[in-house]
């Protein structure tokens, strides 16, 4: 049984970045384009990813902007406030 799995296939939206936290642990964030229209009606969808340590420094070695990927990760809601509220999004991480 498949729990809390995410799979997508795109295309890098842009140059990717690796940088590490305040603890010493590095990180990868970027974006993918997901083309999930039909000729007729195109629609691009895009997906924030979050990558971490050995996966992340594979990925931007390998990777680059415009090149297609396909990606498992499990869902991880992440918190934040904005202007007061406390807000929510989805974020797909890969481990």
């Amino acid at each position: 049984m498949l729990k809390n799995n995410w799979l997508g296939i795109g295309r890098i939206t842009k140059d990717l970045e690796l940088r590490v936290t305040e603890s010493g642990k590095k990180v990868l964030n970027f974006d993918i384009a997901i083309d999930d229209g039909t000729k007729e009606k195109p629609h691009t969808t895009f997906m924030p990813l979050e990558a971490w340590e050995k996966t992340a420094e594979t990925i931007q070695k390998y990777f680059h902007k415009g090149d297609q990927i396909i990606v498992g990760a499990r869902l991880s809601v992440k918190k934040y406030v904005d202007r007061g509220e406390n807000r929510y999004r989805i974020v797909p991480v890969i481990d």
